[in-house]
């Protein structure tokens, strides 16, 4: 149901320069609809469709707009959310006049390139405890509408790049019959060595939008988390697949090396490839969805605390 105009509490703009950190946009219309805030969206391109996604699934009516069209009407927001702080070119006259107006996201160090974030107007949000000292925490999950009936099954999905992992980690699953999905936005983020490897019970999905991948992503009964300890996961950003795993109700397979950041009691953590099918085989998977399903109660409900402290 469409919340009634004549409701708003107030107005805000949701602005992203890239093509992509879309997927973040849930978190924040979920929060507006539940607290009656009308939102306006600016992003000239989104390769994932995430807008039209998130549009369909919390029943909104949001316009969009083209970056360069905010520098004339910034003035008709309360605040302006920017979804990736490393991307304010479009804007940087009407940012740096209008600091108290505005919160940004920093998804990593890099984000911050160059800009003035020690200016107390500036609210700052991060999506990862690795970037606590940059500005308040919150973790990108919505209230998903949690598939309740889900089993136990042999369907295990990996998102994301693999130009740099090691993909033939996943061999111990398939010689152990699970079958492997993987979704990935380009094809130069597949190794030519896995976009060549033949194998019926592996399949690789290309430039997949966001409701085809959510398609995907609830007929797995697992998502898998590969991220080598050198990697930037463990310094500085998110896997986004973590995101994914709360926000659509399927238990995750995640490094417990990587968990020592997070601290999750509800994903089945692995020290190595080759346990994996057997920990999946001794975990009670009834008990993970259940733990999966509070969790993401609970994190909503911090997050609505920091998100009430900024939208006042």
């Amino acid at each position: 149901m469409i919340v009634d105009n004549k409701t708003w509490k107030f107005k805000i703009a949701l602005y992203e320069e890239n093509t992509y950190h879309t997927e973040i946009l849930g978190t924040f219309l979920y929060y507006c609809r539940e607290n009656n805030i009308k939102v306006d969206y600016y992003n000239d391109s989104d390769q994932s469709y995430f807008y039209e996604h998130y549009v369909k699934l919390f029943n909104m009516n949001i316009i969009r707009y083209k970056n360069v069209e905010l520098l004339d009407r910034v003035d008709e927001y309360k605040y302006i959310l920017v979804g990736t702080m490393g991307k304010i070119s479009k804007i940087e006259t009407a940012f740096y006049t209008n600091l108290d107006k505005f919160i940004c996201i920093f998804h990593n160090y890099d984000d911050q390139n160059g800009n003035d974030i020690t200016n107390p107007d500036i609210k700052k949000l991060v999506m990862t405890p690795l970037n606590k000292t940059i500005g308040s925490f919150i973790l990108p999950i919505f209230s998903p509408q949690i598939v309740t009936d889900r089993k136990m099954g042999k369907t295990i999905t990996l998102v994301g790049r693999f130009k740099s992992r090691e993909w033939t980690h996943i061999m111990p699953l398939v010689d152990s019959g699970y079958s492997i999905q993987i979704i990935t936005r380009r094809a130069k983020m597949v190794p030519k060595t896995l976009a060549e490897f033949k194998h019926p019970n592996v399949k690789v999905f290309l430039k997949r939008n966001a409701d085809d991948m959510m398609r995907i992503i609830n007929k797995s009964n697992y998502l898998l988390c590969l991220t080598d300890y050198n990697s930037w996961y463990y310094k500085d950003r998110l896997s986004g697949i973590i995101a994914l795993s709360f926000n659509y109700g399927v238990p995750l397979l995640m490094p417990k090396l990587l968990n020592e950041i997070y601290g999750f009691d509800c994903v089945v953590e692995y020290d190595t490839y080759m346990e994996i099918p057997n920990i999946i085989e001794n975990t009670n998977y009834d008990n993970i969805v259940k733990l999966l399903n509070k969790t993401t109660g609970d994190i909503i409900r911090n997050n609505n605390v920091i998100l009430n402290n900024i939208f006042i």
